[in-house]
């Protein structure tokens, strides 16, 4: 008799502690803690980081002294399975037009497709602490965040391969305009990046793109070329941006370093399932409903601007 109520006493806690985890999943992000130290601030702003290791959750580090490793195992399944979900959300909210809008011009900016615990953990990189912390947060955004699944879809492409990531603690501007150094011609043909802002940033001080300028030759845009500023205005595109919003821009388009004082952000780039296998790429995300997507009636104005349909709830 003792062991029956001992053992519903332990599934009750045990059912307790699943639905509590599931409540709070969305503030699970906020436990991970990656400052960093003030000698790591240049090494941020001026290197291109890759991350082979695994991002650390700490929902696995989690130990109950009555549930032992089979729930904590559980429970780890349970955080990973909350960051799929978000994932996929994002995948659904990416219409035909966003794609033929990145395909034609190089960028599409897109909003509300971060969440507000991400970008605290991106913060929490670029303030105090240690360095290892800082690759951590920044690991597990590119390795488990939901931009990887906006990349199947801008990509067309049915998996999603991290390229590289970047954190900046700050950014400053600059109005010169080249071809980002994400990886080699062969990789950037299929890759796709995101510039993610930790604070708001207007467009003239955003990062911006030449309209079509992935499409164009090697021969066309030499580096350390110049354009002249009439030209630049013309055919450049840019965004206001506030957290939780992002710029994806193809590998191959002419954009300018903008980088505001101040302001922190993320740069991560993903490669399509068609890159170079000789790269290694480590593959980070597979979309189950690839090719099984329908036409939606979303349009780039509305949903880059953040214009709902009447009686919509847009973003649910």
């Amino acid at each position: 008799m003792p062991n029956m109520i001992g053992k519903s006493l332990l599934t009750a806690f045990t059912l307790c502690v699943m639905s509590a985890l599931q409540q709070q999943m969305v503030h699970a992000l906020s436990m991970l803690k990656a400052p960093t130290s003030p000698g790591f601030h240049n090494t941020l702003t001026s290197s291109r980081l890759i991350f082979p290791c695994q991002p650390r959750s700490k929902c696995t580090n989690l130990r109950l002294d009555t549930g032992g490793e089979r729930l904590n195992a559980r429970l780890g399944k349970v955080y990973d399975a909350g960051l799929e979900y978000e994932t996929e959300l994002m995948a659904a909210r990416i219409s035909d037009s966003h794609i033929r809008a990145f395909a034609r011009d190089g960028i599409v900016p897109l909003r509300k497709v971060i969440g507000k615990e991400w970008i605290d953990l991106m913060k929490e990189g670029t303030r105090n602490g240690r360095a290892e912390d800082c690759v951590e947060s920044l690991s597990l955004f590119a390795k488990k965040g939901p931009l990887r699944s906006v990349s199947c879809r801008l990509l067309n492409s049915a998996k999603s391969l991290l390229v590289s990531s970047w954190l900046y603690s700050d950014f400053e501007c600059d109005r010169d305009f080249q071809r980002p150094e994400i990886g080699t011609e062969e990789v950037i043909k299929t890759t796709v990046a995101f510039f993610v802002p930790l604070d708001s940033v207007s467009e003239d001080e955003s990062i911006k793109v030449l309209r079509g300028s992935h499409l164009w030759s090697e021969d066309s845009f030499p580096k350390g070329h110049q354009i002249s500023a009439d030209v630049s205005q013309q055919l450049s595109i840019g965004a206001d941006l506030e957290p939780g919003d992002c710029v994806a821009f193809h590998g191959r388009s002419v954009m300018n370093k903008h980088v505001r004082e101040g302001s922190g952000g993320v740069l991560v780039a993903y490669a399509a399932d068609t890159a170079d296998s000789s790269c290694n790429l480590e593959e980070v995300w597979e979309d189950k409903l690839y090719g099984m997507r329908g036409e939606t009636p979303t349009t780039v104005v509305q949903w880059s601007k953040g214009i709902a349909p009447p009686n919509k709830d847009w973003y649910t």
